[in-house]
This record gives structure tokens, C-alpha cells and sequence, in this order.
């Protein structure tokens, strides 16, 4: 995703619908927490923040089948072909390595202010780089069998995003919004960065238990919960509105000032929600919990 079409998209959707009558410029707004939409989309239900990559499960399964069909992605999963491709990345490396060093030793000879070979260097350099990034996606396929690899997770995630972004502007249609307006605290920009693996680029956060949003929109009630679903609602919205959570959802909001609009986050969410076929009972749960959630939210810095 790229940042200027985040920055326009998430802010001002529909910024030139302005209805103008001589002077006087007026304009629908609404406003839509993006995070919130973001981190309540089915889809992230399967979305493991720690190591950042999706169960390949399907949605709406219940607690019991949804362990059993991980462990099941996980067995099936081969990683001969990945092992060999390991091998071969490591091969095409130490080839780069033996080329960059037959280029130092030709270039101490020749003369100085050699461009060709500051030119050949940064070749070598960028080629270097792709390839340590496949063998750390590879390594993650090998470690992670259960979940989707980082460049399926990218894909994924941007799917999610395009299809939140469709609900929001068909809404905005809908309710002859002329703008919708983000109001979600901006976060780091990292994107797509941030869904690569190993040392160089970090890892997720741990403590953020998926499971607990996967049940809510699995369709399954589970006896032996003892907490309501306003109660798990509100617990995953608090465990994913925080900064170093919301940096992995698919959107990267930005920025952050927003004056009046209507929300429409829970009519968002329950649209999405409608689509996957959840009960109109989880449904209604989710777009109270919203409609809570943000009137009791601390008030954004420079909103009068």
C-alpha cells in the first residue's frame, strides 16, 4: 500500500464532492475510526499478532475445531521444497559475497572515482538485500507451518483493506457523506516493512490473544466462557487500540485531525459483518460496543 494513497484515501474520501452554492461551501461529513473497522474485520480474527502471519484455517469454526485444524495445517505442511530453497539462497549469496570481493580487489587497482564500480558495488549490495529477505521469509515458512507466509500475509492485508475501504465509500454514497474523515491516532509508518520477518525487521507483540475475537464471530457459544460479549468486545477493541498494536493492522491511519462528522465505524463493522454471515445478535453486540468505545475515548489534541 503506498503511503500517499493511504494518506488521501483514509483521510478525505470523497474531498472534492463539496456541493457549492455561491459562496457558501457546506459538506456532509462523517468521521470513522479506521483502527476500530480494521481490527474487528473477521478476517483479522485469524490473524496471529505475534508473528504476524494468518492461520490457515477457515473462519466460523468452533474452539475445539479451530485447534484441530491448526494442528492439522501445521502436519500437513512440508518444508522439503523450503529446506532446498534455503540452500539455494545461501548458495546465490555466497556468490554475491565472491563477486563483491573480486570487485574490491579490481577496483584497489584501478583508478580513483571508479563509477562503474560504485555502480556494480550497489547492484550487488541491493541484490544482497533481496535475498536475505527471502531466506528470512523462507526460515518463517519453515518455523511457522500453521500460518500464511509474509508475502500471502501482505496480500491478505490488502484485501482487507480494500474491502473496508469499498464498505466505507459505499456508505459514504449511501448517506450522501461529501467526506469521511480518520479519526484513529496516527501510528509509525513501517508498512509493508513491518510484515516481513527476522532480526532486521522485528517482531509482532505478544499477549494478544486472537482466539477471543475468532470465537465472537465463529458463530459458536461457548459454555465454558464466563465473560459476556460486551465484556470480550470491549477487551479486544482496548487490546488493539494500543500504538504498538495498531501498526500491524492493515490500515496505517494518518493522520489524525478530525472536527464534528457522524460516525459511521459501527455501521462499517456491521456491514462486514452481514457479508461473512455472522449472527445479527454478534452484530448488534459489536456496533454497541463501538458506539461506546469511541463516545468514551480521550479527546483527540487539537480538536476544539
Amino acid at each position: 500500500m503506498r503511503h500517499c494513497t493511504t494518506f488521501f484515501v483514509s483521510i478525505i474520501l470523497l474531498i472534492f464532492a463539496y456541493p457549492c452554492h455561491g459562496s457558501d461551501i457546506r459538506a456532509k461529513t462523517a468521521k470513522i475510526n479506521l483502527g476500530i473497522a480494521a481490527s474487528l474485520h473477521p478476517r483479522m480474527s485469524l490473524f496471529d499478532f505475534q508473528n504476524l502471519g494468518f492461520f490457515k484455517v477457515p473462519l466460523g469454526l468452533s474452539s475445539e475445531a479451530f485447534s484441530e485444524a491448526v494442528a492439522r495445517s501445521a502436519v500437513a505442511a512440508s518444508s522439503q521444497e523450503l529446506n532446498k530453497r534455503l540452500e539455494e539462497l545461501d548458495g546465490e549469496l555466497s556468490e554475491v559475497t565472491r563477486k563483491k570481493q573480486a570487485l574490491f580487489q579490481s577496483s584497489a587497482n584501478a583508478e580513483p572515482g571508479n563509477e562503474a564500480a560504485r555502480t556494480q558495488l550497489a547492484a550487488l549490495d541491493e541484490q544482497a538485500r533481496r535475498l536475505r529477505i527471502e531466506r528470512s521469509e523462507t526460515e518463517f515458512a519453515i518455523e511457522h507451518p500453521e500460518l500464511t507466509t509474509p508475502s500471502e500475509t501482505r496480500k491478505i492485508l490488502q484485501e482487507i483493506d480494500r474491502e473496508l475501504m469499498d464498505v466505507v465509500r459505499g456508505i459514504a454514497t449511501k448517506n450522501g457523506y461529501d467526506v469521511v474523515l480518520n479519526s484513529t491516532f496516527p501510528v509509525p509508518f513501517g508498512y509493508p516493512l513491518t510484515y516481513r520477518t527476522g532480526k532486521e525487521f522485528g517482531r509482532g507483540v505478544s499477549g494478544l490473544e486472537q482466539q477471543v475475537f475468532y470465537a465472537l464471530t465463529a458463530n459458536h457459544e461457548d459454555t465454558n466462557q464466563t465473560q459476556t460479549k460486551e465484556d470480550r468486545f470491549s477487551i479486544w477493541l482496548q487490546l488493539t487500540g494500543h500504538p504498538e498494536t495498531q501498526r500491524f493492522l492493515p490500515l496505517q491511519p494518518w493522520p489524525l485531525v478530525v472536527h464534528g462528522g457522524e460516525s459511521i465505524t459501527a455501521d462499517v463493522v456491521r456491514t462486514l459483518y452481514t457479508r461473512y454471515r455472522i449472527s445479527p445478535d454478534i452484530i448488534e453486540t459489536a456496533a454497541s460496543v463501538i458506539s461506546e468505545y469511541e463516545s468514551s475515548s480521550p479527546p483527540i489534541p487539537g480538536e476544539n
